[in-house]
């Protein structure tokens, strides 16, 4: 137990200093990143993490928390994708979607199918990806 609780802590200080630099979203970056969030909590679906399902709700808020840490090493939506919503930290195992009885996906696929959506809705402003 002390040895998952020390890994853990370890894990969180990587993850809060990944990088020696302090990258930010944009404003609109932001947006969209809430929007994910948004989307995730809302949706009704099941996630897969570790081999446990969860509600919406609780991989909305387990995603956040990640993101917490994250944030000043990532530039663009994608990066929250790619390195909070794909894996567990802990495990390497990839995240897994499962909605309404369908088979499960990547959560990768889901969330960056639904931010292309998302930033294809008419009168959105368009921005430039790094």
């Amino acid at each position: 137990m002390v040895n998952r609780v020390l890994r853990v802590i370890v894990l969180m200080a990587g993850l809060h200093g990944a990088t020696g630099s302090h990258a930010a979203l944009t404003p609109a970056g932001q947006m969209e990143v809430e929007h994910i969030f948004g989307f995730i909590a809302a949706s009704g679906c099941e996630f897969n993490r570790n081999g446990t399902w969860y509600d919406s709700e609780k991989a909305a808020a387990h995603l956040r928390s990640k993101y917490g840490f994250l944030k000043y090493s990532l530039s663009v939506p994608e990066d929250v994708i790619d390195r909070a919503a794909a894996a567990s930290s802990m495990t390497g195992k990839p995240y897994e979607v499962r909605c309404a009885g369908r088979a499960p996906i990547p959560s990768t696929r889901w969330l960056t199918d639904e931010l292309t959506r998302f930033r294809l809705q008419p009168g959105r402003l368009q921005e430039t990806r790094h």
